[in-house]
């Protein structure tokens, strides 16, 4: 079944950490309030129905199935590609937007990402992120790994770190995915050189998680 919905629904710079109605990701507690009850219905006896987003702040499939007490009644997935407009501020006054190209494979898992992001008084948006993946291999273990790297207004990047989720074949959202830092990291400079570098065993992070 699939279902086209029109909606704006108001997003966040990050996700709080309160629990909305059972649900332990904010955006997905919009979306549950969005369902309607034959739609929870076809869910509750097992089916897998398919949400189209076409807004003017986000566009994207979603694929819904019933969840578990750990996530949430429902199960909600973000599959294929997505665009998001994020409007944002913080303690401090700042504000601006954020707009995000994510493409997402069957099981929710981030494998392409490109954040761009423009202040109140910016006049034209700067990459601050990008994302992308590949399946390694450590000891025995084939895991999803997602290196991320950010960048400065000026285009300098900044930092790169490697996060291996442990639950890539697990239909879930990306944001809900138990993941772990494996591999370097690297901080650098304002000039780009590099500052400080880290390593993360896989074996010590995984007795540790």
């Amino acid at each position: 079944m699939q279902k086209t919905k029109y909606v704006l629904i108001a997003s966040l710079l990050t996700q709080a950490c309160a629990i909305f109605d059972g649900y332990k990701d904010n955006q997905h507690s919009w979306y549950a309030k969005d369902l309607t009850s034959v739609e929870k219905i076809l869910i509750n006896k097992g089916q897998t129905i398919e949400w189209e987003f076409n807004s003017t702040r986000k566009k994207g499939e979603l694929i819904i199935m019933k969840g578990d007490t750990q996530f949430g009644e429902y199960n909600f997935v973000e599959v294929g590609d997505w665009k998001e407009l994020v409007n944002y501020s913080s303690g401090d006054f700042v504000r601006g937007q954020m707009f995000i190209e994510t493409t997402f494979d069957n099981y929710g898992n981030v494998l392409s990402r490109t954040v761009h992001d423009k202040r109140k008084r910016d006049s034209e948006f700067h990459k601050n992120q990008t994302w992308s993946s590949e399946i390694r291999v450590f000891r025995s273990d084939s895991i999803l790994t997602q290196k991320v790297k950010t960048f400065s207004k000026d285009g300098i990047q900044r930092s790169e770190f490697t996060l291996g989720v442990l639950n890539y074949k697990q239909k879930l959202s990306d944001r809900l995915k138990t993941k772990i830092r494996v591999g370097r990291e690297i901080i650098f400079d304002d000039k780009g050189n590099t500052k400080k570098e880290t390593y993360y065993r896989y074996e010590d992070r995984i007795k540790a998680n």
